[in-house]
This record gives C-alpha cells, structure tokens and sequence, in this order.
C-alpha cells in the first residue's frame, strides 16, 4: 500500500466519529446501570401509547398529571393527542391511562375527555380537553383525576380495574375556569385509600361526608393527605415548607438552602414525599444552548439538575441529566421517585437513604 499511514489515520478518524456518535444517540434513551450508577435509577423506559391511537406527533404529557404507585410497579399519566372519534372525525382528546414502570407498556385506558376538532384546536391552539391534576391510591385500585372537556367538568374516581366509576364530584359549568383550582397542585389519598383530598376538603369515599382542611380564616390544618407541590415552592403533608431560600418547619425552625441547581433557570417542580422527610427539586434548563454550548452534542448538556434534600435543607442526592423533566412524582411508599419529560421518557429512581450527620 502507498500510503499505509495516511489510510490508517483516515479509517481511525471515520471510526473514531462514527463510535463517537453512535454512543451520543444512544445515550439519550441509555438504560439505568451503565454510566449512571450514583443517580439511584432502577428503570429507565418510554411510555408505549400507540395502543391509544393517538397520532404520534400530537401526544403530549398533561401538566400535573402524573402519579407513581407503591413500590413503582405502575404510573399514572395524563395525555393528551389526536385520534378519531366516533363519527370519523379527528379529534383532540385527553386521556387518563396506567402503564407498567418497568418496561413502558400501557396497562389501561381508564378515562377519556373529548376536545375539539383538529381545525379549532390547531387554529386557536385550545385542544378543549385536558386532566389538570391525578393521583393513584396507595392500593393502587383507585385513579382520582380532575378532567375538563366537552360537557364535563368534574373529579371523578375510578377502578384501575375496569375504569368503572366509583364516585363523581361535579364541578358545576365547564366553561369556568376558576373551578378547577379546587384540585391544582393538592389531590391524593389517605394511606388507607378511603378518602381523598382535593384543595382544602378531604372527602369520605364511603358516604357523602367530607371534612374542611382549613379554619375559619383559610389557613391550612395539618397533617394532610397531599402535599402541595410548585415551582416556586412545596408544602409537606405535616406542615413543612421548601422554597429555593430553605425550610420551614411546623415547629418555626428555619434552616438555609444553599441549591446547586442556581446555575439553571428557575423552572421546575418541587415535591415533598408522602411522609415529609424529603423534598425534591427539578431544575430545567427551558432555553436553546447559546454560544459555544450549541457546539455540544444535547446528550452531553447538563438539561436538567435533580437534587433531594431532608428537613434540615442537608443535600441527600444531586445529580444531572440530559433531559428536560417536566412532571415528578413520588410513590406512597416513599421509596422511589419518578420524572416524566413530554418525549414520555420515564426514568424511576431509589430514594436515598437519610444521611446520618
């Protein structure tokens, strides 16, 4: 050969880049155990919603709808896509639907809200229907879900089972928005399963009592069935506050946050675990890399900071990810942890061990 060395150098650039890009695309969908072993993920899956018969490019995650099971066996979701209804016609709907955690695949279809037409929606970029908040008993039997749609408006709870609907909390007109906040940000179960909390009312599901969760002066009685969980801030089920300043507990004691996710913008979601010993904080990157950052392949981009932190504002668990997670959730157990990103990568992971100082 004439020129061994020039071959040799050009075989090892064309092998090298192909390596190279093979290992870039394969680490957006990498599986837990390889390169993220200090993460605490135990499964790493995208939701299977062909069965759904949504047009693929018009599936999208529901805000605040995401829910994870005891023992993170099963999700909840709320979706939203086109399919066809009924007489033909293609027609935004919003979905409630309970998948497998561990392999992605879709278990049942549990509810489902009609929207508008594709020409309204997309003209006026208002689908018509929508689940707005969910939640998972921690029997797992029960699906709370608040729905807005095409003559409805109301929570319902139904059987994981079959669907069938075991109780129904109208709502009053579909077309006013200011009912929905009811739910927002506060639905979930006791840990026995028999009542549930929306807003600041706990209702009985074996009869048609319900319990205020306020006083007279619209503060909040503690402890709750649900946290309340934000961007700007969470509240805990007994009481504790977390903010990016640091926390408040129930007794007045104040502890200092110093966040390492400071380096992202402010968007995300905070998240206390159903027993109030930790928090967790979602950090997204919501913009384009500008400047020499766009020069780096987007699975290698820190898109996304995930921190969980104990009562005492100490950092338990940090790390990063190449992925913007729009939805968390915790299961019953407080366990596991699970963040959902609108291409319905699904990634659960172990809660961390409470450090001992």
């Amino acid at each position: 050969m004439k020129y061994p060395i020039r071959w040799f150098l050009g075989a090892s650039c064309i092998l090298s880049v192909g390596v190279g890009t093979a290992i870039a695309l394969r680490m957006m969908y990498w599986p837990c155990g390889r390169w993220e072993t200090e993460s605490g993920c135990v499964a790493s899956v995208r939701l299977q919603t062909q069965a759904l018969g949504f047009e693929e490019d018009t599936v999208q995650v529901n805000f605040r709808s995401f829910d994870l099971s005891t023992g993170a066996d099963t999700v909840l979701v709320g979706l939203g896509g086109v399919r066809q209804d009924s007489s033909g016609q293609n027609r935004y709907y919003a979905v409630l639907a309970l998948f497998d955690a561990r392999n992605g695949t879709l278990i049942r279809e549990i509810r489902a809200i009609k929207g508008n037409v594709r020409a309204v929606w997309q003209d006026g970029d208002d689908t018509g229907a929508r689940t707005v908040e969910i939640a998972l008993s921690p029997d797992g039997q029960l699906a709370a879900s608040y729905g807005m749609g095409e003559g409805e408006n109301r929570l319902l709870v139904q059987q994981t089972s079959d669907g069938q609907i075991v109780k129904e909390f109208p709502r009053g007109d579909p077309d006013d928005e200011n009912l929905v906040n009811n739910c927002i940000s506060q639905l979930d179960f006791t840990a026995d399963s028999r009542s549930l909390q929306c807003g600041s009312v706990l209702y009985d599901l074996d009869n048609r009592n319900y319990t205020s969760l306020s006083d007279s002066n619209g503060n909040y009685k503690f402890p709750r069935a649900a946290d309340f969980h934000g961007g700007r801030y969470a509240l805990a089920p007994d009481g504790t506050r977390f903010d990016r300043d640091g926390i408040v507990q129930p007794s007045g004691a104040q502890f200092p946050l110093e966040s390492d996710l400071k380096v992202l913008d402010d968007v995300g979601n905070l998240a206390f675990s159903p027993n109030s010993q930790l928090v967790l904080e979602v950090r997204s990157n919501r913009y384009s890399a500008r400047g020499f950052r766009r020069l780096i392949p987007s699975p290698f981009r820190r898109l996304s900071g995930i921190a969980v932190w104990n009562r005492e504002a100490e950092l338990q668990h940090l790390f990063f990810a190449n992925q913007r997670y729009d939805e968390v959730a915790w299961s019953r157990d407080s366990e596991f942890f699970a963040l959902l990103s609108q291409n319905l990568t699904l990634q659960t992971f172990r809660a961390p061990s409470l450090k001992e100082e």
